[in-house]
């Protein structure tokens, strides 16, 4: 904004030219003209000129104040919200404790499964191993010649009840050892001439008679064989 400011024109008189022409009296005439002059001129209210489309003052400090106000309040905001998203992604010691005490549950849980899983496994595997030695125990009967009256692998006699055991890798004992871990006990039913009947119990670990304490895994099946 420029404002300009007049307090009048000065009108000086023009008496003389050069110093020395003027006398004394146009002297004291021309100061007395001066001082009246001055003196209506302090008097004088001042005149201030605004160009058109100018900003007033005033107007000028007041979007300056609303500027330094919007900034301090964005600030101010700004600091709030920072505050607020800070305090909404700390988590509660209320929920931290709760999420631990889930987490421990969860835990003793999965431990507490674990025996039972390993023990299902082991009888899974047991019983795969069982199920492997009665089929070789049926098939060595089915082959036996009819005029024959033992097996000829596992020297099983028919009609006659025997216990045999047998090791991790399915090697056959007629005694326990350290090693036996399955037990096969075969009983013969009676039947008519040229009709044997025999049912095939294996039981573990071998040390355990079945006839006097339940045994940890067992599988039993009945086979029947034609001898005429």
């Amino acid at each position: 904004m420029r404002i300009a400011s007049a307090k009048g024109a000065l009108l000086r008189s023009a008496w003389g030219n050069a110093v020395g022409i003027m006398d004394q009296e146009g002297l004291s005439a021309e100061s007395a003209y001066h001082e009246h002059h001055e003196s209506r001129i302090q008097r004088s209210a001042t005149i201030s000129i605004q160009f058109p489309g100018a900003t007033p003052q005033a107007g000028i400090e007041s979007a300056l104040s609303a500027l330094n106000t919007s900034a301090v309040i964005d600030r101010r905001y700004s600091f709030y919200a920072a505050a607020s998203n800070s305090k909404a992604a700390a988590f509660s010691l209320v929920e931290i404790v709760l999420a631990l005490g889930v987490a421990a549950f969860c835990l003793i849980a999965i431990v507490g499964l674990m025996p039972v899983g390993v023990q299902t496994n082991r009888n899974a595997t047991s019983q795969t191993a069982a199920t492997n030695i009665m089929a070789a125990i049926v098939a060595d009967l089915r082959t036996t010649p009819a005029v024959a009256t033992t097996s000829p692998q596992f020297a099983i006699t028919f009609g006659t009840d025997k216990t045999l055991y047998f090791d991790a890798s399915g090697q056959a004992s007629t005694s326990l050892g350290t090693d036996s871990r399955y037990r096969l006990n075969i009983t013969w039913n009676s039947a008519p001439t040229g009709l044997n009947y025999a049912v095939l119990r294996v039981t573990w670990p071998a040390p355990i008679d079945p006839v006097t304490t339940t045994p940890s895994g067992a599988v039993k099946i009945f086979a029947a064989f034609d001898r005429s």
